[in-house]
This record gives structure tokens, C-alpha cells and sequence, in this order.
């Protein structure tokens, strides 16, 4: 999961967790749109942009034309599970902490609530994205090679605060 300068709004499929169908945005630019003074995300197929979710380092960085045209621009990763290396803090990763949204608008995981992070502070919520830190996903082509911010990568953690971090290859 990425955040996109692409948002709209679907229905999705919350049955396994009894809540049926419930329609809205499948982006994180899509629910703070709002608040950025940007039109609330119409219904697929139409798409809005918000600009404003796209590092400039990742705009100077990146491939130009995208090698995956029908995949967005990601510049940014959500936290989502992954087996730390021994020298990570395991707060750092939280399992899906946004939920997951398959292929089909299927909700397989429901987002966490924010009382289900016990370390607010040390447990990142999103991160720059590159080749380098995301080795997933079929809109990776899309990314830049390596860290748009020379040596480090910027994240904000659930406490709200954002801070950098050393390359972790």
C-alpha cells in the first residue's frame, strides 16, 4: 500500500467482518482531501489528483514516462508486515496498520486502531519510496532507483512526527 497523488472512491467489501458493502476512498490523499482543500474522491472510474502527495525528490527522481504507465506514482509506503532484520526495533513494524484491500475491493484486513499501537512513537506509519525500500508491488518499476534524499529515507511515525533514517541497504 502507497500513498498516490491518484485517489477516488469504490465500494468495498467489508463482509467477512460484517459490515458489508461500505464505498470510499482507497487512498490516503482521498480521506484528507478535505482538508487540503481538494475535491472530495469522485466514483471510479474517475479519478481526482492531489499533487500535494508527491515528494519533489521523488518527482526529480523518478522514471520518466513511467515504465508501468496504468500503475501511479507512489512516493510514499505504508507500514505493512515484514519480518525485521535483527538490528530493527520490532515496534518499528506493525502488521497492516491501514488494512489491506485486495485486487477485487475485498477488505482482508480491517485497519488497526490507533490503542492497538503500543509504541506510537518508534512504530512508523509511512516512508519514502524507491527501488531500494520497496521490492513489492507492480507499480515498483515506477520508482525511483535509490533514496531521493541522498543517504536517508523520511518517516512519519504514528505520534505525528517524522524523522530520517539511514538507508537499510
Amino acid at each position: 500500500m502507497g500513498v498516490s497523488e491518484y485517489y477516488y472512491r469504490v465500494e468495498r467489501d467489508f463482509s467477512q467482518f460484517g459490515e458489508g458493502i461500505v464505498e470510499g476512498p482507497t487512498e490516503l490523499i482521498g480521506y484528507i482531501a478535505p482538508y487540503l482543500s481538494l475535491p472530495p474522491a469522485p466514483k471510479l472510474p474517475e479519478k481526482s489528483h492531489g499533487r500535494v502527495a508527491v515528494c519533489p525528490g521523488f518527482a526529480r527522481n523518478a522514471p520518466t514516462p513511467p515504465p508501468n504507465p496504468r500503475q501511479p506514482g507512489y512516493s510514499y509506503f505504508c507500514n505493512r508486515i515484514r519480518k525485521p532484520s535483527t538490528n530493527s526495533n520490532p515496534m518499528q513494524w506493525f502488521e497492516f496498520p491501514f488494512g489491506y484491500l485486495d485486487g477485487d475491493f475485498v477488505v482482508t484486513r480491517q485497519p488497526k486502531s490507533f490503542g492497538e499501537i503500543a509504541d506510537t512513537t518508534g512504530t512508523w506509519a509511512i516512508m519514502d519510496a524507491d527501488k531500494l525500500s520497496v521490492t513489492f508491488g507492480p507499480w515498483q518499476s515506477n520508482l525511483p532507483p535509490s533514496a531521493v534524499h541522498g543517504s536517508r529515507w523520511n518517516r512519519l511515525y504514528f505520534d505525528g512526527h517524522v524523522a530520517t533514517v539511514q538507508k537499510l541497504r
